[in-house]
């Protein structure tokens, strides 16, 4: 559910203070009845677990990377 969500990623966003936690936060998260998964970005850190397809793509403009 849409609360369900809303309440796991302000305890993580809260929870979550350098890159080293995701791995943690990960753990704890996904082996909740309800969460099938689940994206952390911390920094230039990120983890994933769970059933997420992921498309990647090069972005292009003043905000690519060089």
């Amino acid at each position: 559910s849409a609360a369900l969500a809303d309440a796991f990623a302000t305890a993580l966003g809260n929870a979550l203070r350098v890159p080293e936690d995701i791995e943690a936060a990960l753990e704890v998260v996904c082996g909740r009845d309800g969460i099938v998964s689940a994206l952390l970005i911390k920094g230039d850190k990120m983890g994933i677990r769970g059933e997420l397809p992921l498309k990647f793509f090069q972005s292009q403009g003043p905000l690519a990377a060089t």
